[in-house]
């Protein structure tokens, strides 16, 4: 049984509907369900994108003559989405994720070729239902939303990359700001946003959403704040990632800028400019001075930072608030800023930790789950290091994740042969591990 259905309507110059051919079932969709609709002009290649409980009065309101995007447009098409799997938060599920794949679809184009119903509540999604509000979310996912990419609007001609695979994997869609966000996640963006006199360290493993957070956090404050000068801070490979990103999702306002911590020392060595509000992500990475630096690097502790050791002492003096995604089991080489430096350089930060792993999902049917699996790993590799009491290591996790002797196991053992070797290079593996991070990144 087909989990969605489809009606498509085509739209005259009047912008009356052409109800030819359809059944009665497909009118009583368009006048009394839940559904997403999507028009598109066959020309201007213009797409809005919305949802409604009753399409046909949406429709009469939008040409009410109210609306300029609709007088100008030149929607010619509408097809109209229907499931038994929607509700309220569905609704605001799919219609966030279509908007994010269609803008990341055609990135060059710009940020008005995509519309939708209150465009700027959606890109913050202040008051959008979290991540895991419905129960069928990953059906909705698999049943409704990939068929109907691939097999309607792929078909149709309607999108540029059909296999929603491969758009997923773009960083437009990755880091998206319109995706809908865990309550935690809005939880801290919430406090962040009321609490301007304060600087925050938001703590969290590899796949827990920091990055995604920054984009959400850029987007709120660019809407609710938007004279507030923020600055980004990132990697040197993700400067233009970035750039793209808040281009496409029109927050390349002349008060976001975007660049590396030298970058941005340098610059405002010159200028003197102080932001509202300095985003830091990955600041695990942010350098230190050192004898054995690039004289490039070095160059930012002259004239009035000369008394700085490194970047992040800088930065605060940059800006009002500072916010830095962090990660204290990561360290990537000894030109990082050192983790007793970084937590010194932190007192009186109001520290945050997110949980919700999104990267790895345990096999079904297992009473052990990705917190186990992450918390394992943890055990593994840092129990004898003195991090895990800086993170939200839970030593309560379920030991069954390392009992498991079935082939989709993330740990465990199997009875081969070999299976000894296996152990004993495993073994040998953390504590080399653990003895790299000893000698070089010392707690």
């Amino acid at each position: 049984m087909a989990k969605f259905g489809v009606v498509s309507l085509s739209v005259d110059k009047e912008h009356q509907l052409n109800f030819d051919n359809l059944r009665e079932p497909e009118l009583r969709v368009l006048s009394n369900s839940n559904i997403i609709y999507i028009y598109r002009g066959s020309k201007s290649k213009k797409i809005y994108i919305g949802q409604s409980v009753n399409f046909l009065s949406r429709h009469s309101q939008h040409y009410s003559g109210a609306e300029e995007k609709f007088n100008v447009a030149d929607f010619d098409q509408v097809i109209v989405l229907y499931s038994t799997y929607f509700n309220g938060s569905a609704l605001d599920d799919v219609e966030s994720q279509l908007i994010t794949y269609f803008t990341a679809d055609n990135p060059k184009a710009k940020h008005q070729a995509v519309y939708a119903d209150d465009y700027n509540d959606i890109i913050n999604q202040t008051s959008g239902n979290s991540v895991n509000e419905y129960t069928e979310r990953e059906k909705v996912a698999t049943e409704v939303v990939l068929p109907f990419w691939e097999d309607v609007l792929g078909k149709r001609g309607w999108v540029n990359t059909p296999n929603l695979d491969l758009l997923r994997t773009k960083a437009l869609v990755k880091y998206s700001p319109i995706k809908q966000l865990t309550r935690q996640q809005h939880g801290i963006i919430d406090e962040i946003l009321d609490k301007p006199d304060k600087s925050f360290v938001i703590n969290g493993d590899a796949g827990t959403g920091k990055t995604v957070l920054l984009t959400h956090l850029v987007a709120e404050l660019s809407q609710k704040k938007p004279d507030a000068k923020i600055a980004i801070v990132v990697q040197p490979n993700w400067v233009k990632t970035a750039e793209e990103i808040f281009k496409v999702y029109g927050l390349n306002s002349a008060n976001v800028v975007v660049g590396t911590s030298i970058k941005l020392v340098n610059y405002n060595k010159d200028n003197h400019i102080h932001y509202d509000t300095i985003i830091v992500d990955e600041s695990h990475k942010l350098s230190r001075r050192g004898n054995k630096q690039h004289p490039s690097f070095n160059k930012v502790y002259e004239g009035k930072f000369a008394d700085e050791e490194n970047h992040l002492e800088i930065l605060k003096k940059l800006g009002d608030q500072v916010v830095l995604m962090y990660d204290v089991l990561q360290a990537i080489r000894p030109a990082n800023i050192s983790r007793a430096s970084f937590k010194s350089a932190t007192q009186g930060f109001e520290r945050r930790y997110l949980t919700t792993q999104f990267r790895i999902q345990a096999p079904v049917g297992k009473d052990y789950n990705s917190d186990d699996y992450i918390n394992g790993i943890k055990y593994l590799l840092y129990k004898d290091t003195g991090l895990l009491a800086e993170t939200n290591f839970n030593p309560d996790f379920n030991r069954d994740v390392f009992r498991d002797g079935g082939p989709d196991a993330y740990f465990g053992y199997f009875k081969t042969s070999h299976c000894e070797i296996c152990l004993i290079g495993l073994k040998k593996t953390v504590i080399l591990i653990q003895k790299t991070l000893t000698e070089y990144w010392p707690a």
